[in-house]
């Protein structure tokens, strides 16, 4: 599949936003790709780079290309997935997008099982927020995202989705400590230690001003569950 090979060297070139640095992460020469693409683009009848003083820069026709490539290439794979599916062998590279909170434990345990009876799979992870992973699933940039609280894409639907309960952390001697649950209000009078606004379960935090009732129709947030530190 040699044909595959330009196509890898462009979407390299796009990644780096230089013909010499993506040379270097190719191990070939800088003269090696910029004739390749020059070639490309002359096939093509138009430049896919604007050539700076500095690294380059996708044209129109350039950002066109690239999404054609992209689908492209998440074809491809498919394609070399059904065939090997075909003779039994079922490898491949699965491109996984998730949240920080999925990385260090569930995703690392899922894929070590799931190597246990397939060994010829690989993983490649990127931990990101929900709106990068949407967004690379998109761009064919990955197969599969596990976030929490994804956002709405067209024509993309959910696998299978989980409620996330929000969990209190706090010190033994705190007043709400010796209660089983909680509810949202029970937590409004003392003050709190919030993640960053781009964590899911912040922005659940923040929607209550739209109405805790509402906030519960909608997300499943019924309580909070307690998880003590000793102090």
């Amino acid at each position: 599949m040699k044909h595959l090979r330009i196509l890898n060297y462009v979407d390299e070139v796009v990644r780096a936003r230089s013909i010499r640095k993506a040379a270097d992460h190719l191990h070939v020469t800088a003269s090696a790709v910029n004739r390749r693409i020059t070639n490309l683009e002359n096939e093509l009848g138009a430049p896919l780079f604007e050539r700076l003083p500095r690294g380059v820069r996708l044209t129109a026709a350039g950002e066109v290309f690239v999404d054609y490539l992209r689908k492209q290439s998440g074809e491809v794979e498919r394609m070399k997935s059904q065939i090997e599916d075909l003779k039994g062998l079922r490898r491949g590279t699965v491109r996984i997008a998730c949240s920080q909170a999925l990385a260090l434990d569930f995703l690392p345990r899922a894929i070590n099982e799931f190597r246990k009876t397939h060994p010829k799979v690989d993983f490649a992870v990127k931990v990101v927020d929900h709106e990068y992973a949407m967004a690379a699933l998109a761009a064919f940039e990955v197969d599969l995202v596990l976030v929490f609280r994804p956002p709405f894409l067209a024509n993309f639907q959910p696998l299978m989705t989980l409620e996330q309960r929000l969990v209190v952390v706090m010190a033994k001697s705190h007043p709400l400590a010796a209660r089983q649950k909680l509810r949202l209000r029970d937590c409004a009078a003392y003050p709190v230690a919030l993640p960053e606004r781009s964590i899911g379960g912040r922005q659940l935090l923040e929607e209550v001003g739209v109405g805790r009732a509402q906030l519960q129709r909608r997300c499943g947030i019924e309580f909070i569950r307690i998880a003590a530190w000793p102090g």
